[in-house]
């Protein structure tokens, strides 16, 4: 984020509407007067123009941001990736206390998946949301689509009215002890599977709290 930011102010000093105003090696100061609605886009910047020997350290803080200016329209998608934020950009020091709250956070983090029946063979996309329910309707055999990075998941597992079902995981899923736990077998009965996925090697490290209902 903190580098995300200076380029919105960028791009402001790039808009044709303070020309007038902009003289190489003078500091000017400018306010939201100065910039027309709509007046920053993409056409307006020149690709890679924005670099860091471009923006003064400490350039850009929480006072020449106002409230609520960056929001995911302000943000082209896939528009800030690994190449735009250089290593070690975004510590403690960069986010101040409690400024990440819930609202701030996407969709992928505030929502379950709830990939319903699991049949005999269930995969949990891991990518779309980190938390998945699975009902048993069958002995299945689970595959997990690995997120990129690393990431805490859940996977919620419960028993249908029958019950007696079995759940095989992946190869790389590990448990405490090297064994795979036994899924509650209890009609209606759930278990609660807790991971850190891990890139390298791609491995799940796993708990599980077991045998309770709704």
């Amino acid at each position: 984020m903190k580098k995300l930011i200076p380029v919105f102010l960028f791009l402001f000093l790039a808009s044709p509407a303070l020309a007038q105003v902009r003289t190489v090696g003078t500091p000017i100061s400018i306010g939201t007067s100065d910039i027309a609605d709509g007046a920053v886009t993409t056409a307006k910047i020149a690709a890679d123009a924005v670099t860091a020997p471009k923006i003064a350290t400490d350039a850009v803080g929480s006072d020449e941001i106002a409230a609520g200016a960056v929001g995911s329209s302000e943000i082209a998608t896939d528009g800030v990736g690994t190449a735009e934020i250089a290593a070690d950009a975004v510590g403690a020091s960069e986010i101040a206390a409690s400024s990440v709250e819930v609202s701030e956070l996407g969709s992928y983090f505030k929502s379950e998946t709830d990939d319903g029946s699991s049949g005999t063979a269930d995969t949990i996309d891991f990518t779309a949301t980190a938390y998945h329910l699975s009902t048993l309707t069958g002995n299945v055999t689970y595959t997990f689509t690995d997120p990129a990075v690393v990431l805490h998941v859940t996977l919620e597992i419960c028993q249908d009215a029958i019950g007696s079902r079995t759940a095989a995981f992946p190869a790389n899923v590990r448990w405490a002890g090297g064994v795979t736990p036994t899924i509650t077998a209890t009609a209606s009965k759930c278990d609660l599977v807790s991971c850190v996925f891990r890139p390298t090697p791609i491995s799940y490290v796993c708990s599980i709290v077991q045998d309770y209902s709704y």
